[in-house]
């Protein structure tokens, strides 16, 4: 094959293996859909162009998701007329064929194409993509603490206004005792044994988010129906991975009542409920309540007042 054979076949390919959608629509008042890759395809969760087009109306407006239809065509509009090469970036929801919601970022090229018109060229990236290909966890691959919060706030708010989506659960994971395992058998060992169980992890809940926070500690954001399934299979392969009896793996659960909290907080809480049965050895999964963070407040408070409460002698034998 020459060359320039090889040139053809790859620019023939392209479109359908960039790692990304690509989206072609008329400048015109109807914003008439021409071109989608399959990657963009899939993105909305349909099998053919033709599906895609009876999803989307045809149109880039109804591509959009209904209630960012105004803010989007603003900010393109605004932001090619302020730009010599006709270039935008936005970010939006999209509504899956399977009715699901899903954020997308989206550049943009405006271009006039003899005997087409005016067009544009459109390559998008959904954040279920970019989640997966960095801020990564150098060791087990999976995504830091900052990508992993970043994305949950995005998954909790996406959930609350979907009066059908399940309930969400925060888990957060720690192996008790793991500082003394890496003592006793190597730091490579103990590596290994991290990486083994962020593919526990994965296997167990595929397609949710999982972060590796720091060392033994991991935490996963999961719907909270099947967990009552899924947590006693997680212990017992985690049990299958070392050869001692002194590791103890524990979960801390924190339902989701209110997708406008905090990650972080959220987080906190699951690792408040993992924290308070650490030295109970037959003990293995502890939900959080109003008690514990009840307890913390009184404990903060206390530390934090306890030099004023021996000035004013508050505290009595």
């Amino acid at each position: 094959m020459t060359t320039e054979q090889t040139l053809d076949l790859l620019l023939q390919q392209m479109p359908d293996h960039l790692p990304g959608g690509v989206l072609i629509y008329r400048d015109n008042k109807r914003e008439e859909i021409l071109y989608a890759n399959s990657w963009l395809l899939s993105i909305f969760g349909c099998s053919s162009f033709d599906e895609f087009l009876e999803l989307t109306g045809g149109s880039f407006v109804t591509l959009v998701h209904p209630d960012d239809r105004e803010q989007v065509e603003r900010d393109i509009r605004q932001q090619i007329v302020g730009s010599r090469s006709k270039l935008d970036f936005v970010n939006y929801r999209v509504i899956r064929k399977d009715g699901s919601v899903r954020r997308v970022e989206e550049f943009g090229h405006r271009v006039f194409i003899p005997g087409v018109g005016a067009v544009y060229y459109v390559f998008f990236l959904d954040n279920d993509t970019k989640y997966k290909v960095y801020d990564m966890d150098a060791l087990t691959g999976l995504p830091g603490k900052t990508r992993f919060m970043r994305h949950a706030s995005m998954v909790l708010a996406l959930s609350s206004r979907d009066p059908k989506a399940p309930k969400m659960a925060f888990v957060y994971v720690n192996i008790h005792n793991f500082n003394q395992y890496n003592l006793r058998n190597g730091s490579e060992r103990g590596n290994q044994f991290l990486i083994q169980m962020a593919d526990v992890l994965r296997e167990t809940f595929p397609n949710k988010l999982i972060s590796r926070f720091m060392d033994d500690h991991f935490v996963v954001l999961t719907t909270l129906p099947s967990l009552k399934e899924q947590i006693p299979a997680i212990s017992s392969r985690i049990h299958g991975l070392y050869d001692s009896n002194r590791l103890d793996v524990k979960f801390g659960i924190y339902p989701v009542e209110n997708g406008s909290i905090p990650v972080e907080s959220a987080c906190g809480m699951a690792q408040m409920a993992c924290d308070s049965i650490r030295e109970i050895p037959d003990r293995h999964v502890c939900f959080y309540t109003r008690n514990m963070g009840e307890a913390r407040d009184l404990r903060n408070y206390v530390i934090d007042h306890f030099r004023e409460a021996l000035e004013k002698h508050w505290i009595q034998v």
